[in-house]
């Protein structure tokens, strides 16, 4: 993405380090979603974070990012969500998402009225769910059993005392 700023123009760098601080100054583990969620409902601050973060260290002020995209916007005869998008493809281009999606699927995900369900979350949390209910079978499974070293047998003993 090429940006320009008062004194410079510069291509976005996308980097692991840059990904990664971006991640963590967010709070999120999912950025593409984080992204699409900002882009949907018009949070600039982090497309200007964004846009820092992608910057190669040429902007270091949220005020020069802002400008950039307002340039970046004007230039293009693009709208804000749409340059947003357009952020969200080149940074999985560069590989840092799953798969790599076009700006069309990125906007129509970003239109989706659930995106804010984070589906891995809700997967993982699915599968947790599921192994807790199969080692809670397994337990009442097991329940009448008792296990000593090797050996396993039933709670009544296999040959019961005469009674006297």
């Amino acid at each position: 993405m090429l940006l320009k700023t008062k004194n410079t123009e510069f291509e976005t760098e996308y980097t692991i380090g840059a990904y990664t601080r971006l991640k963590k100054e967010l709070k999120c583990d999912n950025l593409r979603t984080a992204l699409l969620v900002a882009a949907k409902s018009e949070d600039y601050e982090t497309f200007a974070r964004s846009i820092m973060a992608f910057s190669g260290g040429h902007i270091n002020r949220m005020d020069d990012a802002y400008m950039a995209i307002d340039t970046y916007v004007f230039e293009n005869e693009s709208t804000y969500f749409e340059a947003f998008i357009q952020l969200v493809a080149e940074i999985g281009e560069a590989g840092f998402f799953k798969e790599k999606r076009t700006p069309e699927e990125l906007r129509k995900m970003a239109e989706a009225p659930d995106l804010a369900i984070d589906m891995d979350a809700l997967t993982a949390e699915a599968v947790r769910m599921f192994r807790g209910e199969a080692l809670g079978k397994m337990v009442a499974e097991m329940a009448g059993t008792i296990r000593t070293g090797a050996n396993t047998s039933t709670i009544s003993d296999p040959l019961p005392m005469k009674a006297e």
